[in-house]
């Protein structure tokens, strides 16, 4: 499979008439979708709110979404006062994974959890992806991932 980077994705979207990802990434207007709100997801989501970027939350717990929407942590160590600071400057969560047609970058954040043979579960990723899929534009890659070290 081969690799594009950011930069070449970004000028992949201009070509068909869509801003650059690169400058509303710059000028932190891009909406950050993260799919999965847990241990990773929350502070993700609470680090790009905190630097100005719109963030949309992703989860199937309804639960979590009234909550976190209510200003509520379901983290311990992450004050619901932190969370509620993130609802005000814009942050919402849904279990409506239509949304995701409004996002312009999607960072999934879901269990990967290792078999007893110590190989990573990666059914929470292609649950993910397919239940997403169906919502992104089809020029849009799915499925395109890069370890960033």
């Amino acid at each position: 499979m081969s690799s594009h980077t950011a930069r070449e994705f970004a000028s992949s979207t201009t070509a068909k008439g869509r801003p650059q990802l690169l400058e509303k990434l710059a000028a932190q207007t891009a909406v950050i979708g993260i799919v999965g709100l847990g241990y990773v997801g929350i502070p993700l989501a609470l680090r790009f709110s905190e630097v100005g970027f719109p963030v949309v939350g992703f989860d199937i717990d309804q639960d979590r979404i009234t909550g976190l929407n209510g200003g509520q942590s379901p983290i311990k160590h992450i004050a619901s006062a932190d969370i509620a600071t993130m609802v005000e400057s814009g942050f919402r969560a849904t279990t409506n994974f239509s949304e995701i047609s409004a996002v312009d970058a999607i960072v999934i954040c879901v269990p990967t959890p290792l078999s007893r043979h110590r190989e990573p579960d990666l059914s929470f990723i292609v649950n993910t992806m397919q239940a997403i899929a169906p919502y992104c534009p089809p020029s849009e890659p799915i499925g395109h991932f890069e370890l960033i070290a």
